[in-house]
C-alpha cells in the first residue's frame, strides 16, 4: 500500500512539472525543504511563492519538500523564498 502510495505520489509530481513547465518560460526548477505541518500550510506555501506564469510552488508536508519552477530570467529561488518569509 505505501509503495503505490509513492507510485501515485511520483506521477502526481511528474505531472506537475509537465504543466508548470508548459507555462513557464525559461523554466529552471529547484527543491528545497520548507517546514509546515497541514494542509493549510501547503495553501498558504504553495500561494505565496507562486505567480502565474513566472513561478510555481509544489510543497509535500509528508516530506516537507517544495519543488519551485520558475522563470530564471524574471526571478529566482531567493526572491521566491522571500515572498513566503513575507507571509508567514
Amino acid at each position: 500500500m505505501k509503495s503505490l502510495k509513492k507510485i501515485v505520489m511520483a506521477i502526481t509530481l511528474l505531472l506537475s512539472f509537465t504543466v508548470s513547465n508548459a507555462q513557464i518560460k525559461n523554466a529552471k526548477t529547484e527543491t528545497v525543504k520548507i517546514f509546515g505541518n497541514c494542509g493549510m500550510c501547503e495553501t498558504t506555501i504553495e500561494k505565496a511563492g507562486s505567480l502565474k506564469k513566472i513561478a510555481n510552488v509544489d510543497w509535500n508536508k509528508d516530506t516537507k519538500m517544495a519543488t519551485l519552477t520558475y522563470d530564471a530570467k524574471k526571478t529566482n529561488q531567493d526572491e521566491i523564498l522571500k515572498r513566503h518569509r513575507n507571509v508567514n
